[in-house]
């Protein structure tokens, strides 16, 4: 019976295999996120291992201020992180950059008192993409957008918002609790 850290496989060349492997004949080559170190399999003692398998960049941050004023589409001031995998956010200038170049989620929400027009956007170095929104009367409203873009590595990401009316950006939702203002992202594949 086959335990966690049996391996359990007929290929011709494995000799035997209950921890420790004899090849005879084979050559390991290396594919993606896995390494051989110390031999190849015909000669030398192989190491392999195996990289991957998450998210190495992904970010969470909030406004925690209880408003902040707009003046047209204005950079969200999210100050504070839940988490940041991979110190890619900086919360001085509410700024993600890339670390490498690939594609990446961002999604994001703002909370605006009395409006009845929305402008949420994301904007990077090479391309802006916005989000409107409009209601049927001045209302209360948390608007939510997200997005999938390509960036290109040491580019930088903002989250924009702002209003017809000018309001101020909440920071808690319609019961006046939580963080209805925030945005994350994180990297979905690498180029």
């Amino acid at each position: 019976m086959a335990t966690a850290n049996d391996l359990n496989i007929s290929q011709p060349g494995i000799v035997a295999f209950d921890g420790i492997a004899t090849f005879s004949g084979r050559t390991l080559t290396a594919g993606t996120n896995i390494t051989i170190i110390n031999g190849n399999g015909v000669s030398g003692n192989p190491t392999i291992s195996a990289t991957g398998g998450g998210n190495k960049v992904a970010f969470y941050a909030y406004l925690s201020a209880a408003t902040q004023a707009t003046s047209g589409a204005t950079t969200v001031q999210a100050d504070t992180e839940v988490f940041d995998v991979g110190s890619n956010y900086n919360t001085a200038t509410y700024t993600f950059t890339a670390p490498e170049s690939g594609n990446y989620q961002f999604g994001c929400s703002a909370y605006f008192a009395s409006v009845d027009f929305v402008l949420l956007q994301f904007v990077t170095n090479s391309i802006t993409v916005p989000f409107n929104y409009n209601a049927t009367a001045t209302q209360q409203t948390a608007q939510n957008h997200s997005a999938l873009i390509h960036m290109m590595a040491g580019e930088t990401c903002v989250f924009q918002a702002g209003s017809n009316t000018g309001v101020n950006i909440q920071r808690a939702g319609f019961l006046g609790t939580g963080f209805a203002t925030f945005w994350y992202g994180y990297q979905v594949s690498k180029d």
